[in-house]
């Protein structure tokens, strides 16, 4: 990623620094993108919290409404066209299908407001 000059932003740097500061960074890094497409690997959720529905489930992740504000923010900047979610396996949720309902409750306050 170095060569691309892509920042990542890991969830223990989110919470230490601030969700905002980093989202800010970001924006800022991408001030002169005209299009935003994001990509919401629901694997950044914390396992623990949501479920293991997805194929790499991590402890201490993103908690739905960390990933609503992240998603919100970049929303903000009237720059964002599209949005996927991605990594959802319902063949691995062992909690009904959390996993799917949780993304579908991120993407539902998100676009419903």
């Amino acid at each position: 990623m170095e060569g691309f000059q892509i920042r990542n932003y890991p969830v223990n740097e989110v919470r230490q620094r601030g969700l905002k500061t980093c989202l800010d960074e970001a924006l800022a890094h991408l001030e002169r993108v005209d299009l935003i497409y994001l990509t919401f690997d629901v694997d950044a959720l914390d396992c623990d919290l949501v479920s293991r529905g997805t194929g790499t489930p991590i402890s201490k992740g993103f908690d739905p409404d960390e990933i609503i504000q992240l998603i919100k923010g970049v929303q903000s900047s009237g720059k964002l066209v599209a949005v996927e979610v991605c990594e959802i396996n319902p063949l691995l949720d062992k909690k009904g299908n959390r996993m799917a309902e949780v993304a579908f409750d991120i993407i539902a306050a998100v676009f419903d407001s």
